[in-house]
């Protein structure tokens, strides 16, 4: 079932089938998650918490679009298909805002009708995964897994080089004058 707000969130995955300690939940990333279709919806959610986000879900592109726009999310995940699997115009409008901002991963699911044409769409926008036929939330987990380890490597700051220094002194053609 899809939440219109964090806090329905944040009470929904601590009250999920899947245990979280209230300590463990202020340590999880926030990822925003969109999709009309209950049973992605669902697995999509599954999935986040399993993969170490706390995911903030939306049925309704507009509302998502919003919280978007207040809130730091580093992960998108927006399913492009309606609850009747064909393509939802909202939810495509929102990957085409989402995607002309920086700093957020953004993946992009559908049903099993995920079009080749759709999968290029995505990638044109810049879709970090593009995912169809999205129905297991333990494999989908591991997508998670990934995004966070991408973040995570993207923000760790970059070890500057060392120019390499010699020790002893230059010798400039070791040749010797004869005397």
């Amino acid at each position: 079932m899809p939440y219109e707000n964090a806090k329905a969130a944040l009470a929904t995955a601590s009250a999920s089938s899947t245990t979280i300690a209230t300590r463990q939940l202020t340590a999880l990333r926030q990822c925003l998650v969109v999709s009309s279709h209950p049973q992605r919806c669902e697995s999509l959610r599954e999935a986040a918490i399993d993969g170490g986000w706390l995911p903030i879900v939306f049925a309704d592109a507009e509302l998502a679009w919003d919280e978007s726009r207040r809130s730091v999310m580093l992960l998108v995940v927006v399913d492009v298909h309606d609850a009747t699997d064909r393509p939802a115009e909202a939810c495509r409008r929102l990957v085409e805002r989402l995607s002309r901002e920086s700093g957020r991963l953004l993946a992009v699911c559908g049903g099993d009708a995920l079009a080749p044409q759709d999968e290029i769409w995505a990638r044109q926008l810049g879709a970090w995964m593009v995912m169809p036929g999205v129905v297991d939330a333990h494999d989908l987990a591991a997508v998670y897994e990934e995004a966070g380890k991408v973040i995570e490597r993207s923000a760790a700051p970059a070890v500057p080089s060392v120019p390499h220094v010699r020790r002893g002194p230059v010798r400039h053609g070791a040749r010797r004058s004869a005397r």
